[in-house]
This record gives C-alpha cells, sequence and structure tokens, in this order.
C-alpha cells in the first residue's frame, strides 16, 4: 500500500507576503482613519471655542455698555463715531466702569466716562476717576451712531449732527477671537429718562 503524505510543513509557519501587506495596509488604512477624525474634532472644538468667547464677550460688552449708557444723564459733546463720552451725576447704588462707586464719588458729583476701541483692538472705558478699564479682546470693528427725537431718532454717525442732545447711542461691534469667525452685531441703548439737553 503506498502512502500519500501531505506536502511538507514547517512547525513554524507564519503568515505569507501577501497577508502580511494586507494587514499593514488595512492598519495603515485605520490609523489614516483616526487620524483624519482626531483632525476633525481638534477643528471644530476649537471653532466651538472660538464661537463661545465671541458670544461671552458679546454679553460682556452688552450687559456694561448698556449699564453704562441707561446710567448716563447725557452724551458729551466730545462723543463722534468710534468715542462715546457719557456725562454722570453720581446717585446712590451707581458705579463707574471701574467699579467706584458713592464711596469713591461723593453724591451729586459730575463725573465722565469715555467709551472706544484701543489701538489693541480692545474695547476700553476711561473713568474720570481712575486708569482705563478694558471691558472686551478681540475687537475687530466698533463704531457708535447716535439718535434723538427731534430728528425722528434717524441715527448719525456724528453727535455734532443732531439738531439736540443724543437720547439714543446705537453700538457696531465685531469681535474676532480665533480670527476665523468673526461675529458682529448692533446694541441701541436709550439714556435715562429726563436727562437735559447738552449745553
Amino acid at each position: 500500500m503506498l502512502l500519500i503524505h501531505p506536502p511538507y510543513r514547517s512547525a513554524e509557519s507564519g503568515f505569507s507576503l501577501i497577508e502580511l501587506m494586507i494587514s499593514m495596509l488595512l492598519g495603515l488604512l485605520i490609523v489614516a482613519g483616526t487620524i483624519g477624525l482626531y483632525s476633525s474634532l481638534t477643528s471644530v472644538a476649537a471653532s466651538k471655542q472660538g464661537l463661545d468667547l465671541a458670544q461671552e464677550t458679546q454679553r460682556a460688552v452688552n450687559s456694561s455698555i448698556l449699564r453704562m449708557v441707561r446710567q448716563a444723564d447725557r452724551v458729551g459733546p466730545a462723543s463722534n463715531n468710534d468715542v462715546l463720552v457719557l456725562d454722570y451725576t453720581m446717585r446712590d447704588g451707581m458705579r463707574d466702569c471701574r467699579g467706584n462707586g458713592p464711596a469713591e464719588i461723593t453724591t451729586g458729583e459730575s463725573f465722565s466716562q469715555r467709551i472706544y476701541r484701543s489701538d489693541s483692538d480692545q474695547i476700553m472705558c476711561d473713568p474720570e476717576h481712575g486708569s482705563p478699564v478694558v471691558i472686551a479682546d478681540a475687537i475687530t470693528a466698533f463704531s457708535i451712531a447716535y439718535g434723538s427725537p427731534a430728528d425722528g431718532l434717524v441715527l448719525h454717525e456724528s453727535f455734532n449732527s443732531l439738531s439736540t442732545g443724543a437720547q439714543a447711542v446705537r453700538f457696531f461691534v465685531e469681535v474676532s477671537p480665533d480670527a476665523v469667525h468673526p461675529t458682529s452685531w448692533s446694541l441701541t441703548a436709550a439714556l435715562r429718562p429726563n436727562q437735559e439737553a447738552p449745553s
């Protein structure tokens, strides 16, 4: 009887070259997909962080400027389309942009504050009593328009073009915290009622 033996195989047989190349290719595809997914997630996270910062800046600007304008007695005549000067008479519960209240400024005392965009892309408040305060960073555009009932509340680019004192102020702000997603908005605020017309 003739016995046929199966082809000789070593006890140390392994993968063939083709099998190794296919497995390496699959591994490379998985690594490339993982890197692409990580890159996309990082980009989305950075974009979201920039938008979150823009919203936070918008809230800070809106609340600070609204409070300052609503407490003001009048818009100072030195105002123009990129600087707003607000004149106040200190009352109980008021604070200037540095947080100084009646303890630092005598009740009934008059003071002014300037709001403007600095050369370093910040909205600043410069109180009469103290050094300037940063309201917001990464501001790429900031302008101001003025309105008065005598002019039908038509907005004017220049305070000096109003026939009477300004009673409403509109701010145009653009913020770009990540230089990729600029966010712009406008904000209108009315001065305190029963203000005296500027002299």
